[in-house]
């Protein structure tokens, strides 16, 4: 998986809080009705936890980034690609071809598609190898993010574009005059979705820093990631491989924000199946764009304790190593008093 970054992570921090283990036996299979489609991604989340090869495994020997194009440039545009690689018998690319793209300006869906086609065709891989030790050809995916340095979870808002920037300021210096302006607009009716969706998040946002009671906030999340939560999922041609699932880009950059929320209200109401898809989700936009902001450091935690209260001990196994390498590169320790629960999922994962 290729991933393009500009330049560093712009990070925005979340306070998490700790949810305690506890033993669960609810059926974990009973997810929202929104999102039960989602219950089978958490077990698929990590290759090492399914029967399915990763769709990503395929690693050139050789990668060049490809270049970002001026016009994206200019219009401080951000997106992703999936491209589809069909590789020679001597590891050279035969074709490539974008079978799906996503950009947070609608106006310039497919600005990235030629970059990234023109550089996998310079990949190189390491052949594929068959049963016989002989080189065949074989298929590779790949996802490349592009971003721009201080925009990289920056919401493309089109003609709300004012109004999204006035709300974040009036959230930090003026909470009274936010709840004004953002009925004024939620009220209004020339709202388009993701712009709607935005700031139902950031009523709930304020709502949660007020202290006001945890139902009425989720409601509010969920009404949210009702307008904008759809995900595009691709089938490879071989049956043995995970299907690749990924999310329009403004939608993932929202997701990593309102799913994190959501996973921690749920997590502190013990609700483990709907925190665990909260974060599984969230996690899995973040492994698709190769994303390391320290602010996910603290979704791993918690799906692991999600997943833990929910016996898929292979899960929270992968979910607090992958905390424990995150953290080693922020300098951050693993929590001490859950180590006899890492150690236990790892002991109960085979």
């Amino acid at each position: 998986m290729l991933v393009l970054i500009m330049t560093k992570i712009w990070i925005i921090s979340f306070l998490v809080l700790m949810s305690k283990i506890s033993s669960s036996t609810a059926d974990p299979s009973q997810a929202l009705g929104l999102y039960s489609n989602e219950y089978q991604s958490i077990k698929s989340l990590y290759s090492s936890c399914d029967n399915l090869l990763d769709p990503f495994r395929s690693v050139p020997i050789m990668q060049i980034p490809p270049a970002y194009p001026r016009s994206a440039l200019e219009k401080e545009v951000s997106g992703t690609v999936l491209t589809k690689i069909k590789i020679n018998a001597d590891g050279t690319v035969k074709t490539s071809e974008v079978v799906w793209a996503s950009t947070d300006n609608p106006k310039y869906k497919d600005v990235f598609n030629r970059s990234s086609i023109k550089a996998a065709n310079k990949f190189i891989y390491k052949p594929k190898v068959n049963e016989i030790g002989e080189n065949i050809e074989s298929t590779a995916h790949t996802v490349t993010a592009y971003s721009i340095d201080g925009k990289e979870e920056t919401l493309y808002l089109g003609n709300q574009n004012k109004n999204y920037k006035k709300l974040k300021r009036l959230m930090k210096k003026d909470p009274d005059r936010f709840f004004m302006e953002v009925e004024k607009l939620l009220n209004g009716n020339k709202l388009e979705p993701i712009q709607r969706a935005v700031y139902l998040f950031f009523k709930g946002l304020m709502m949660h820093k007020q202290g006001e009671d945890k139902d009425d906030v989720i409601k509010i999340l969920q009404e949210s990631q009702k307008l904008y939560y759809a995900v595009y999922e691709y089938q490879t041609d071989d049956k043995n491989e995970k299907n690749i699932f990924l999310m329009g880009s403004n939608e993932s950059k929202l997701h990593t924000f309102v799913g994190v929320l959501l996973g921690q209200l749920y997590l502190e109401k013990t609700m483990w199946n709907e925190a665990a898809i909260q974060y599984a989700t969230v996690i899995r936009n973040v492994r698709n764009n190769k994303t390391e902001s320290p602010r996910f450091l603290q979704s791993y935690i918690n799906l692991g304790i999600a997943t833990y209260n929910l016996n898929l001990w292979c899960q929270a196994d992968e979910s607090w190593k992958n905390a424990i390498k995150l953290g080693a590169k922020i300098n951050t320790k693993f929590p001490d008093w859950l180590n006899i629960y890492k150690e236990e999922a790892n002991k109960r994962r085979n």
